[in-house]
């Protein structure tokens, strides 16, 4: 894969080390007390699964790719003799959780994963997931999945994240179907014959296999960005050491331009690639944007706050006015009710007495008569 004599030095170095430690067991523990691994065995396992160009095996049978370099040079460098276990990558994730492997390489970092294994602090890649389509399948946005056939690693950090697709679509309330695959490659084999509409799978693959699968496109749809790096058994009382080692080796390659991990990088991507390219450009724009809104929107929220706070005020002021008013009212209200009974009880007096004058003067004319009658 990688051509240069960095990497062959690697390669003949550790394999002279391999073949003394197996003629002579001797040379295996003392390079092994070394390491710090003497008392858990001289042999660092290694998880590996088909996701080429990072980490393959190659018609050879040799485990290859970026991993594997890095594994390669560690090794040589620190003394390990590493033992490298292939299988599929949800097999890889099952043994690491097991400790059937110390580690496991191209592991997305996620909360979640955090709390299944152990990583190391130093990124090996700053990746993303990105959509690619069948022939004749139009995509240009994320709102052209509803109704595809969408084939994609379910066990991946892109399916499963929290910014992965299945979340992103339920966000949006689109429903698609997914159909469930191994390995990145089968999802370009579904595509190349038809089988799924559009397919996921990470930056650095898509980028390196497209030009093999005539009939797949890539669209423009990109999401969830990742930190990959290497996942160790949760726990282990190995970590300590093989963390430090490897955060230590894999910054020595990544502030060296003329390391085999630039090397591998200006193959894949077919340009020159510096040590401040390692984050894409794409990313930092991002994180411009993320900073922007995020201004914005503190802006906007102390703006709000402010006309709530104003509102309020308002309509309290309002509300004081509202109940000194029925106050008022209440009082008018009961002064009216004591003038109306006091006007009752003197109609009702009046009444009364008007009828006692009729009462009087009737009987005083009675009277008069009588009088009158008498004389």
């Amino acid at each position: 894969m990688i051509k240069g004599s960095i990497k062959k030095a690697i390669i003949i170095g550790g394999s002279i080390f391999c073949f003394l430690a197996l003629l002579n067991p001797a040379i295996g523990a003392v390079a092994t007390a070394d390491t710090g691994l003497n008392s858990h065995g001289s042999v660092v396992r290694v998880g590996i699964y088909e996701n080429p160009p990072k980490i393959y095996t190659d018609e050879q049978g040799v485990v290859s790719g970026l991993y594997a370099d890095i594994i390669n040079y560690i090794a040589w460098s620190e003394g390990w003799t590493v033992e490298f276990v292939t299988g599929t990558w949800d097999e890889g994730l099952s043994r690491l959780e097991n400790g059937e492997i110390d580690i496991m390489t191209d592991v997305a970092y996620s909360k979640a994963r955090e709390e299944r294994f152990d990583f190391n602090n130093e990124t090996v890649l700053v990746s993303w997931a990105a959509v690619y389509a069948a022939e004749n399948v139009e995509i240009e946005s994320i709102l052209d999945l509803s109704g595809k056939d969408i084939a994609i690693l379910k066990s991946g950090i892109h399916y499963t994240g929290e910014y992965g697709l299945k979340n992103l679509l339920d966000s949006f309330e689109i429903d698609a179907t997914y159909i469930d695959v191994k390995y990145y490659k089968d999802v370009f084999n579904l595509l190349e014959n038809g089988q799924a509409d559009v397919g996921v799978v990470s930056r650095v693959f898509g980028a390196y296999n497209l030009k093999n699968y005539p009939n797949v496109r890539p669209t423009t749809v990109i999401f969830n960005p990742v930190e990959l790096k290497f996942a160790f058994t949760k726990g282990s009382i190995k970590n300590t050491y093989l963390i430090k080692r490897i955060d230590y080796r894999l910054h020595e390659l990544k502030t060296d331009p003329e390391s085999i991990y630039y090397e591998f990088l200006n193959e894949i991507l077919g340009e020159p690639v510096t040590i401040f390219e390692i984050i894409p450009e794409w990313v930092k724009q991002v994180v411009i944007i993320i900073g922007v809104l995020a201004i914005t929107s503190l802006i906007a929220a102390v703006i709000l706050r402010r006309q709530v706070r104003r509102k309020t005020h308002e309509l309290s002021e309002l509300n004081k006015k509202l109940l000194a008013d029925i106050s008022r009212r209440k009082k008018i209200e009961a002064q009216l009710k004591k003038r109306t009974a006091q006007l009752e009880r003197f109609a009702a007096l009046a009444v009364g007495r008007e009828e006692r004058m009729v009462e009087l003067k009737k009987t005083i004319k009675e009277l008069r008569k009588d009088r009158k009658k008498n004389k």
